[in-house]
């Protein structure tokens, strides 16, 4: 039996990066950018709606100057702001440990701005080529196993559907996680979620 797959609508894709502190990240990011414009950009031959290109952050970790270097290289900066949250979350999200390593969970909040599918690239990628498959994968959630721990995933490269109710649950448990590293923290509170099913098929 064939399975359908619901197609995006035109310009309701979208590739995702988070910047969380100048000093480390920026350099990979902007090489990241440049990479996808190797294979993403409006002269593209390819058939696919050329994906918009969302750099999230949370207001004063980033300087304009490092916001102005972002753009040059196709991204468009999204602060992470109470606008996308409601109250309550809002102050969640900006006093848990780590905070500007929660930038990636902001990719269920895309839902607002009419992102109906999203991939998220860590900082430290390079793409190589089209990924256009990944808009297009039957899943809510997607992600590869974890290099140093099969039983964990990777939050490095993830694809999304993004959904507000999911984001609020995220953020809500976000507060109660604790680990060893910013990842740690991150990567638990999504397993969480995870594990109560969202990675099944959408519409399953």
């Amino acid at each position: 039996m064939e399975l359908l797959v619901p197609q995006p609508s035109p310009n309701a894709t979208a590739i995702v990066t988070a910047l969380g502190d100048d000093a480390a990240d920026l350099l990979p990011l902007l090489i990241l950018g440049h990479s996808i414009s190797q294979h993403y950009s409006t002269n593209s031959s390819s058939a696919a709606p050329e994906p918009a290109r969302l750099m999230m952050y949370m207001p004063g970790s980033v300087s304009d100057y490092s916001l102005c270097l972002a753009r040059s290289v196709g991204w468009t900066p999204h602060a992470i702001t109470s606008r996308t949250l409601k109250a309550e979350h809002d102050a969640q999200l900006r006093y848990i440990p780590f905070r500007n390593q929660y930038a990636p969970l902001a990719l269920w909040s895309l839902e607002h701005e009419g992102v109906e599918r999203a991939v998220y690239l860590n900082a430290g990628s390079l793409v190589r080529g089209r990924f256009d498959e990944l808009f297009t994968l039957p899943f809510g959630f997607a992600a590869t196993n974890d290099a140093m721990n099969e039983t964990a995933f990777s939050a490095n490269v993830l694809a999304v559907r993004p959904s507000t109710d999911i984001f609020y649950s995220l953020v809500s448990h976000s507060h109660t996680e604790r680990g060893p590293s910013p990842s740690a923290c991150r990567m638990r509170t999504m397993g969480r979620w995870k594990s109560r099913g969202a990675a099944a098929p959408c519409g399953t």
